[in-house]
């Protein structure tokens, strides 16, 4: 099966015989695909308990053929629908059975939107649910009709079939021995039923019926020996039921939630008071006198009311509930009431009658004979009922007569004459089988295999010899034509032959024979063309960038122009137009680096066609820029760097390197010069670099040297600015920069007296207080200009007078040729200029000297023998200080 379906797709009629193993997938289509098993084969389609049989999501017919031991898992597919599961389009089953089948949701059948579901004359049976509807889960509109819904069991709901909120509609069909939780044998919220049998169905929740909402009807049925709970039971929904029996049901008849939701549409007979029986013609609590589920005649098993039963003979002829007839009318086996000898029909799906059958209308073959080798449908007129109609057929004249399983059924034989046929109406609905009499059909001469034209193409103006195949039997051939594109067709001694290029419409005709009809090939283009040209070839295959490419090729033939056609290729099948531009016929002209794709093309002439190359990458190389220079020109008050030359729109970066400078580089004030610094004088490197674009590669400078000019010094500070009158002051400055010496000049001297001597260091004389005015210098260097202070006063102080020296002492003996007197500063007043020292006896002045340091030395022969005094006075242009004395005696 999933091999045929391989080959004809959706749509396809496939026939089936005897048992096949295979688990069916038919893909998304609009096309109705019908599986039809060959008559009295056993058609079956087995899924061997390992997968679900047919997953469809297309319209689908299933005919006279069993669909068994699916199994699907919750895990595969959500678990729903062992046996078919269909989910797109309609799905239909007549004369089919679904049986053995296991899965969580809808084990027998699921059908989810969208589409419709339909199940004619068909079993579904002893299917298992582990959640929900082991029979039908269904969520479409749905009818079911002359059906068996038997022994399917869930652990949920819905034994037999769950419709949701999907109108379903069960007409003349049984329902027997289904179980689940609720609903043993129907679920739903939009239910009709009319002329069903429900029995032997067990749930806790109807048996029979459940709804939880919604409305449902139930006509002519009969609702009885079902088990578990009530057998009609709703929540907040409503039920009506007319003619109908409920009865028998070990659980009782019927419960709700909702008062007034169990409504009564009359003539119904109930054998307890739960279904709330109060509408004409109504029997509450009645016994029913039901036979069992037996074979009481026709396609189905029915419960029989004996005819002593009060259901027999209730309903008037004329009665009519909500648009569905309760009398007169066919029962659920094909029997009509009232029966003979009463005026009403009985209450429930059937009448008390025997089953009996009833003659067809006569019978006859309506179809004629044709094509002995063709498939004649066969048809027929008459008959009664829907019986399945089939057809023998045995050899007349003819040979190999037989039946085809088409649909309809067809005729073939092997050669001409006669067939003998014959069609048979099965019974169904109460009516006999019956035949038809024997029809002689006449096979004719047969429809020659399919023929076509097999020369199909050639070179324009040469003779092209025509061939054909297909055909049957000995006609001989010959060729008919017409023009086509071309001009000039025409056919001598089976060649053709045009005066253009283009098409010509050949025919090809077989002339028939004794057993065959002639036969003509559709009308086929032969196309008649020129020579191709040697394929073409772009070989040059390198450009750059600005600079014109000539275009050479190789290949082609004949003596057609050469063109070009050139782009830019952006990716993602994007091109740009421009960029890449033919110049001159011949020149390519890139104005981008990078790729540009050329195709050359070849024109046509006498005897070629035209011919392209294929699309050719022509690698565009960045051109070299122009030489790019550096020089420098004056901003201001200083220097700044520029570049020229160069190509294309790169950016210029500078790059600065320390030369004899250091710290070399350069800033931008803002006005887009390249101003030149550096932390110290001398030389730096600069070169300039512009960076490559869609064109041209980057380039780079020579590197060129800048000298940078002396720095100006940072300003120059005069440190010392006190000193005091008499006392050399030592001068320093600070600032300036670079490594030039400190020099000062003494700018006026005035009554200070202010001079300077020595240079390192320098020393500043002022002999009396005021004012000295200094100028201090830092020469200049190799980085640096001079720079001077400013004028800076020096302010010299009055010195104060010194304070008394240290102890005196008098070395030597008393008769030691020479005495040497010492003493040490004062630690406090003025500096000291000089020492006056004065030696005397009494009154007598021996000795008066004035000395720098703090030491005398005396000869004796200037002293007096005796006691002696010896006073030392420190001095400096101010004053003296005070007096310090000391005896010692002389000898």
């Amino acid at each position: 099966m999933s091999h045929a379906l391989t080959k004809t797709g959706s749509g396809a009629t496939i026939w089936v015989s005897g048992v096949v193993h295979d688990h069916i997938q038919i893909p998304g289509s609009t096309a109705t695909t019908t599986i039809i098993g060959v008559a009295d084969s056993n058609a079956t389609l087995d899924g061997q308990h390992l997968d679900r049989v047919i997953d469809t999501d297309a319209p689908l017919v299933l005919e006279n053929i069993t669909i068994r031991h699916g199994r699907i898992l919750s895990g595969q597919w959500g678990g729903m629908g062992a046996g078919v599961r269909s989910t797109r389009g309609s799905l239909t089953l007549r004369r089919a059975t679904v049986t053995g089948n296991h899965a969580a949701y809808g084990a027998g059948v699921f059908k989810s939107e969208p589409g419709s579901l339909t199940v004619v004359d068909s079993v579904v049976s002893h299917n298992t649910a582990t959640v929900h509807a082991a029979g039908v889960w269904t969520r479409v509109p749905t009818t079911i009709t002359r059906s068996v819904i038997d022994g399917n069991e869930s652990d949920g709901d819905a034994g037999g079939v769950s419709a949701g909120d999907s109108l379903l509609t069960v007409v003349d069909s049984t329902l027997t021995g289904n179980r689940a939780a609720r609903g043993g044998a129907l679920s739903g919220v939009n239910m009709v039923v009319a002329g069903s049998t429900f029995n032997g169905n067990w749930a806790t929740f109807g048996s029979a019926l459940n709804m939880q909402t919604g409305s449902s009807k139930v006509f002519s049925s009969t609702i009885a020996g079902n088990t578990g709970g009530r057998a009609v039971s709703t929540g907040f929904g409503e039920v009506a039921y007319a003619g109908t029996i409920l009865a028998r049901n070990s659980g009782g008849g019927c419960e709700s939630n909702n008062p007034g939701s169990l409504i009564s549409l009359g003539h119904n007979l109930g054998d307890d008071a739960t279904c709330d029986l109060s509408g004409p013609g109504d029997q509450a609590s009645t016994p029913a006198q039901l036979g069992p589920l037996a074979d009481n005649g026709g396609q189905l098993l029915t419960m029989r009311p004996a005819t002593t039963s009060p259901a027999v003979n209730r309903i008037p002829v004329g009665t009519v509930v909500e648009g569905h007839t309760l009398c007169e009318r066919v029962d659920q086996r094909g029997m009509a009431g009232p029966v003979a000898g009463a005026t009403k029909c009985a209450v429930g799906a059937v009448e008390p009658v025997d089953f009996a059958f009833r003659e067809q209308e006569p019978l006859r073959i309506t179809s004629a004979g044709g094509a002995f080798n063709v498939p004649v449908p066969l048809t027929t007129a008459g008959g009664t009922g829907r019986g399945n109609v089939t057809f023998t057929a045995v050899d007349g004249t003819a040979s190999g007569c037989r039946i085809l399983p088409t649909l309809p059924p067809s005729l073939v034989s092997d050669d001409l004459g006669t067939c003998e046929v014959t069609a048979v109406k099965a019974s169904h609905g109460g009516y006999r089988s019956v035949t038809s009499p024997r029809a002689t059909l006449t096979q004719t001469t047969g429809v020659q295999a399919p023929l076509r034209v097999t020369s199909t193409s050639g070179p324009a103006g040469f003779a092209l010899a025509l061939s054909s195949e297909g055909g049957s039997g000995s006609g001989a051939v010959s060729y008919a034509v017409a023009n086509g594109t071309a001009t000039g067709c025409r056919v001598s001694a089976a060649s053709l032959l045009a005066e253009s290029e283009g098409t010509c419409l050949v025919t090809a005709h077989r002339a028939g024979d004794s057993r065959y009809q002639a036969a003509q090939s559709p009308a086929t283009a032969v196309t008649l063309v020129k020579r191709d040209q040697e394929p073409l070839a772009l070989t040059s295959l390198a450009a750059v960038y600005g600079q014109p490419l000539a275009l050479t090729t190789i290949g082609g033939s004949g003596t057609g122009a050469m063109t070009y056609y050139a782009r830019r290729p952006l990716g993602d099948g994007l091109y740009q137009i421009g960029t890449c531009v033919i110049e001159d016929g011949k020149y390519l002209v890139a104005h981008h680096a990078g790729i540009c794709e050329v195709t050359a093309t070849k024109s046509a002439d006498a005897e070629h066609r035209a011919v392209s190359s294929p699309p050719t990458d022509v690698m565009v190389a960045h051109a070299p820029q122009a030489p790019l220079t550096v020089s420098f020109v004056e901003v201001g008050w200083d220097w700044a760097a520029i570049s020229s030359g160069g190509s294309g729109m790169g950016r210029v970066h500078l790059t600065v390197v320390d030369g004899t400078a250091r710290g070399c580089g350069t800033y931008d004030r803002g006005d887009g010069h390249q101003r030149m610094t550096s932390e110290t004088p001398g030389t730096c490197i600069v070169t300039a670099t512009k960076d490559g674009d869609f064109g041209y590669l980057p380039t780079t400078s020579e590197p060129v040297t800048f000298r940078m000019p002396k720095f100006h010094q940072d300003e120059v500070f005069l440190a010392s600015v006190r000193g005091v009158a008499g006392t050399p002051l030592t001068l320093e400055a600070s600032g300036g920069s670079g490594t030039g010496a400190y020099s000062f000049l003494v700018f006026a001297t005035g009554a200070t007296m202010c001079r300077i001597s020595g240079s390192a260091p320098a020393v500043l004389h002022a002999s009396a207080a005021g004012t000295c005015r200094v100028v201090a210098t830092r020469a200049g260097d190799d980085d640096y200009h001079q720079r001077e202070s400013n004028i800076t006063d020096i302010v010299i102080a009055e010195a104060p007078r010194p304070g008394k020296v240290g102890k005196i002492k008098v070395s030597g003996s008393p008769k030691a040729s020479t005495r040497t007197i010492t003493w040490t500063g004062p630690r406090t007043g003025g500096t000291v200029t000089s020492y006056q020292v004065l030696i005397t006896k009494g009154r007598k002045r021996l000795v008066s000297k004035v000395v720098s340091a703090p030491r005398l030395a005396v000869k004796r022969k200037r002293l007096a023998t005796g006691r002696l005094t010896v006073t030392v006075t420190a001095r400096n242009d101010t004053g003296s200080g005070a007096k310090v004395t000391r005896k010692f005696t002389v000898r």
